[in-house]
């Protein structure tokens, strides 16, 4: 199941915009930079934003990944063959590599391997003249065709067509500085009808009493078993001092206090519970059962939920987006045959036609 990224997307998202700070402040891009002409500093100047196409020249051979990462995944990376050393920095942890050409296949690696987001410092080749909206005019200004630094997930490989958006300062007609330099990536919801390529397993979920918690048998023989087991007696409404003193000197009690009671796991015996509870208002919250596997569990329940994951294709004929993959894992309620057909919802992100992540995946409905 793919993960995505409502919640996580948004937590990425700030993460990358804490980490493009410190590599602004890292690398001095922008602020001041004079293109190597000392002429150019006296004359009509224009400061506008600009956005343009462009050409990703080189990655400045590192990485950038938050200072958070897990330990155990730091030794990971460290025993990637293209990773030459690793910095700590209050703000992050930089990851040095051996050549311009590992950035991105190993920014790809962290991502889809471990889940790590990085960034990159890549070296933007813009084009020879750009517009820069100055707001009261619209200018066309020279670039010198000098690289652009922009700190950015490395998502494209070298020589990838991008959109660049930023901040122009130019005297004369001519770029003199920069800031805020960024590559313009879309979130683009696509609908595709793919086809059932595979199942993967089923998923199905009981609610089971609490008077049979301890009399389901073997359940490893239908496969991944996921059981959380309910000792608990819950109490509306609550009981008073005098009433949990009394039934605390039950033996079968572990812990009591006004809300609820522990019983012991192994005690079943639903009559002597409603005997010795007769006084109050209680109930027995039953436990929760998920097997995942292929075939439905032969059990006395009623599954509370089924889910299916298959792998779904996207038609070799399909020309609209391009995907790196063409088999989605997608977990549905809906039970399909192989080579069924549905259509599935793809929150991506985009750069032209090509897909660069997918951020979640509506199941079809």
């Amino acid at each position: 199941m793919l993960n995505t990224m409502n919640k996580d997307f948004i937590i990425k998202v700030v993460v990358v915009v804490i980490a493009l700070s410190f590599l602004t402040e890292l690398f001095f891009f922008g602020g001041g930079i004079n293109f190597g002409n000392p002429s150019v500093s006296e004359g009509k100047q224009v400061t506008g934003l600009t956005v343009f196409n462009a050409t990703i020249r080189t990655y400045t051979p590192y990485l950038f990944i938050s200072s958070d990462t897990d330990p155990a995944l730091i030794t990971e990376i460290r025993n990637i063959d293209e990773v030459k050393n690793i910095r700590f920095d209050p703000s992050g942890i930089v990851i040095d590599l051996e050549t311009r050409d590992d950035v991105y296949p190993t920014a790809r690696y962290l991502y889809k391997e471990l889940n790590i987001t990085a960034l990159a410092l890549a070296n933007i080749a813009p084009p020879a003249t750009i517009e820069v909206d100055a707001m009261t005019e619209k200018v066309n200004i020279t670039t010198g065709q000098v690289p652009i630094q922009v700190a950015t997930e490395p998502l494209l490989d070298v020589d990838s067509q991008v959109t660049i958006s930023m901040l122009a300062v130019s005297i004369n007609n001519r770029l003199v500085d920069y800031n805020s330099a960024k590559i313009i990536f879309d979130e683009t919801l696509i609908e595709i009808d793919a086809i059932v390529s595979s199942l993967n397993y089923k998923s199905f979920t009981y609610s089971i009493p609490w008077e049979d918690r301890n009399s389901l048998g073997n359940l490893s023989i239908y496969g991944q078993v996921e059981y959380d087991q309910s000792n608990i007696i819950i109490f509306n409404p609550t009981l008073s001092t005098e009433q949990i003193l009394d039934k605390k000197q039950l033996d079968y009690i572990v812990y009591i206090d006004s809300s609820s009671a522990e019983i012991s796991s192994d005690f079943n015996d639903l009559d002597s519970i409603e005997s010795n509870f007769s006084d109050v208002s209680f109930s027995l919250p039953p436990s929760n059962l998920r097997i995942v596997g292929t075939n439905a569990p032969e059990l006395p329940y009623t599954p509370s939920a089924i889910a299916f994951s298959y792998v779904f294709k996207i038609p070799d004929d399909y020309i609209d987006y391009e995907f790196e993959d063409q088999f989605l894992n997608i977990v549905s309620d809906n039970e399909y045959q192989l080579n069924d057909t549905a259509q599935i919802s793809i929150n991506a992100v985009t750069s032209g036609n090509r897909v660069l992540s997918i951020n979640s995946i509506v199941p079809p409905s």
